[in-house]
């Protein structure tokens, strides 16, 4: 809640530091005895498990990724994608009133990986922008260097800005938003964006940017560089999923506790008034 300064985190299972933990969980009716709490506490050790082999994969992936990128930073015009940049910024910042104020920058995710997927809120925090522009381009064109050079560019007009960060690594920007002025995404996978207005722009940057037939000159190596990131990628989501099974079994199970301590203690209630 950004004018309260209140965040609210789900603290699921996180039981090993709570002086109350056995009391709570007493009360949840998961246990009777300390065997309740051992098993709640081997239930966390393996999904904290799972977790960590998934971003190990995410890890080598993001490292793959760079190898991807590199392909192309060696066909790209950087000069070209300045000239590009320094365009976007005269039409569509630079004819802005100076607000005159010190600017908020707000850094945020639009979406990660889950045990369901990819999964992204993009599309609605877009929705009421009268501006959208959709960056396309290849690992490694400069996407994320584009959006923080008209970002900041904004901040020195006073705007407050909202910067989304990739889950995935942190020094790299998914989008910028303005309120009330436009925003710019990365386009591509895994929150792949095509546009839906008449008014929505996509810029190429490889099309713009990058030597002709690069794509063509590389297949091999970006083709098995791809296969690899996307292996991992998945191998990642699978543990994730695996994660949201045993997480939701043992939520399941709680409710399934709960309800059966409810209608216990509605039955003693009536039991008590007759």
């Amino acid at each position: 809640m950004k004018d309260k300064s209140l965040a609210i985190l789900d603290g699921s299972l996180d039981t090993g530091e709570f002086p109350d933990a056995k009391r709570m969980h007493i009360m949840k009716g998961e246990m009777d005895n300390e065997n309740g709490l051992d098993k709640l506490i081997s239930i966390k050790s393996f999904l904290n498990d799972l977790t960590k082999k998934a971003y190990r994969q995410f890890e080598i992936a993001l490292d793959i990724h760079d190898d991807l990128e590199e392909i192309y930073i060696r066909e790209m015009n950087f000069k070209r994608a300045d000239v590009l940049i320094e365009k976007f910024i005269a039409e569509q910042v630079n004819i802005l009133p100076d607000k005159h104020s010190v600017p908020h920058i707000y850094h945020r995710l639009f979406g990660t990986n889950t045990a369901d997927g990819a999964v992204n809120v993009a599309a609605e925090l877009m929705s009421p922008l009268p501006k959208r522009f959709i960056l396309k381009g290849r690992a490694g064109t400069g996407k994320s260097v584009f959006m923080k050079r008209v970002a900041k560019a904004c901040e020195e007009k006073g705007f407050d800005v909202e910067l989304y960060h990739c889950s995935f690594d942190p020094s790299s920007i998914d989008m910028v938003l303005v309120r009330g002025i436009f925003c710019i995404i990365d386009g591509t996978a895994p929150h792949e964006m095509e546009p839906e207005r008449a008014s929505d722009v996509v810029i190429d940057l490889y099309e713009k940017t990058v030597t002709d037939g690069t794509d063509e000159k590389y297949a091999k190596s970006i083709q098995m560089v791809s296969k690899a990131y996307k292996s991992h990628m998945k191998t990642g989501l699978d543990f994730l999923k695996e994660a949201g099974d045993v997480l939701w079994e043992h939520e399941n199970h709680y409710m399934k506790q709960i309800s059966k301590k409810t209608k216990e203690n509605a039955a003693a209630t009536v039991l008590s008034i007759l």
